[in-house]
């Protein structure tokens, strides 16, 4: 099947390698599905996706297909009797400005401060968190999780998505804190996150943990 991968990759200037590290992969594995040599199945779509910032239905949509979902949100795409098919086609609108960015950097520290939920600003609503009423984003600060996220990077964050093993979650604390590490297990008495740079494994107490949402995407903010 073909699909759109390395058109939306170099419209973002991203390398291979800086793709893959973002989804945690290999250059090799982007390139092999970039050409077709791997089958694009739903868990890659999903996790290219995530690492592109796009809707997974977008790896592989036509220009027609595109142009539909840019018009979602303007008069003139509302359905009518001559266009049938935007009635039956159930295509989340995205794009607006209404994302709410949490938390605030805290000096000398990779942690933010989350001002008990308080909007640092808004910004645009990527495809992928279209229709996510409790999500959010966040600027990465630090260099803690280098490669994988760097300092200033704007993370997208959906509560709704399951975490799992492996995942990369901001981790709210009961200190108004939260930080963003990788995902390794959890139990009753103890959440085990791993952080890149320097490796190594935190164990931090379930009862100072408040919240761990899954982080679904980011993309490079100046």
């Amino acid at each position: 099947m073909k699909n759109r991968i390395k058109e939306l990759r170099r419209s973002q200037k991203l390398t291979l390698q800086r793709l893959a590290d973002q989804i945690g992969t290999t250059p090799q594995q982007i390139n092999r599905l970039e050409r077709g040599d791997r089958r694009l199945t739903t868990e890659w779509m999903e996790r290219v996706a995530s690492g592109l910032g796009v809707h997974p239905t977008e790896l592989i949509a036509d220009e027609s297909d595109l142009a539909l979902r840019s018009g979602l949100n303007s008069p003139e795409s509302a359905p009518t009797p001559s266009s049938p098919h935007l009635q039956v086609r159930d295509i989340p609108a995205y794009g607006e400005i209404d994302l709410p960015v949490l938390g605030t950097a805290r000096g000398g520290s990779d942690a933010l401060l989350f001002n008990d939920g308080e909007v640092v600003e808004r910004v645009t609503r990527p495809s992928l968190l279209a229709g996510a009423t409790q999500a959010y984003a966040v600027y990465m600060t630090g260099d803690s999780m280098e490669p994988r996220h760097q300092a200033l990077e704007l993370l997208y964050v959906n509560p709704a998505r399951p975490v799992t093993h492996g995942c990369y979650v901001v981790v709210q604390k009961a200190n108004g804190e939260a930080i963003v590490k990788r995902f390794v297990r959890r139990n009753d008495h103890t959440v085990v996150l791993e952080q890149l740079n320097p490796h190594g494994e935190l164990h931090i107490p379930a009862q100072e943990i408040t919240a761990i949402h899954r982080i679904v995407g980011s993309v490079e903010h100046a």
